[in-house]
């Protein structure tokens, strides 16, 4: 009898127990309504955000590449301060989106470097080659760029501190090189043999010419290099 009693209860309980999770769940929902509620306002304002940001980038993506565009179509057109001046504008601004930044800014320190304002474009190639928002073949371009300025600002006759500083920049930008090594490495030959440190200049053509992975026309600059130090009598060791 008393087993009998024991299953009609068990049953009366089991038969209610998906009634009192739903009872558990909605009284937990109702406890914790304000924290759901905030969650949800978050989730909206969130993708509202999100939605308003695309949407601001898309913008911003057409305005600077029409500037972009048009200052290409100037530069053709020999105004050159026109082209410049949008360029700039771009440039100078915090808003624009990277990929347009980055080649208008790099289309802007050459017209600066064909103007002769050298350390104004050494200073927009070098911001470009330090910035971590910029894709890295272009980052590495214009390290490259910059490299190439401050060897042809630097020789035998500048102060010992500025050809050291010169050198320790030009290693930084090398340092993070992947496709363009080997350009680096002739630079800092060219740099070497400009400051009069023939025999570091030497060393670095001659593994230019050795490594697998240099390009022939490299190659082929390299070895002529070395007859160029040849000829102002230096002899390999």
């Amino acid at each position: 009898m008393l087993n009998k009693i024991t299953h009609i209860v068990n049953k009366i309980l089991h038969r209610n127990q998906p009634q009192r999770k739903r009872d558990l769940i909605a009284a937990f929902f109702l406890r914790h309504k304000k924290l759901f509620m905030i969650f949800a306002a978050s989730t909206v304002a969130i993708l509202l955000l999100l939605l308003a940001f695309n949407l601001y980038q898309k913008s911003a993506q057409e305005k600077y590449s029409a500037i972009f565009h048009q200052s290409l179509i100037d530069e053709e057109k020999g105004e050159i301060d026109t082209a410049k001046q949008g360029l700039q504008q771009i440039y100078q601004s915090t808003l624009v989106p990277s990929g347009v930044k980055a080649l208008a800014s790099l289309r802007y320190a050459g017209l600066l470097l064909n103007s002769g304002s050298v350390d104004e474009a050494l200073k927009v190639y070098a911001e470009i080659a330090n910035s971590s928002r910029y894709e890295h073949y272009l980052r590495e371009l214009s390290g490259l760029l910059a490299a190439k300025i401050l060897v042809i600002k630097t020789d035998s006759t500048s102060d010992k501190a500025n050809q050291q500083e010169a050198l320790k920049q030009i290693e930084k930008f090398e340092s993070r090189s992947k496709d363009l090594h080997s350009q680096f490495a002739e630079q800092k030959g060219i740099f070497f043999m400009k400051i009069g440190e023939l025999d570091k200049s030497y060393q670095v053509f001659a593994e230019i010419i050795k490594d697998s992975n240099s390009e022939q026309s490299l190659k082929l600059r390299a070895a002529d290099m070395i007859k160029i130090l040849s000829a102002e009598g230096f002899v390999a060791k």
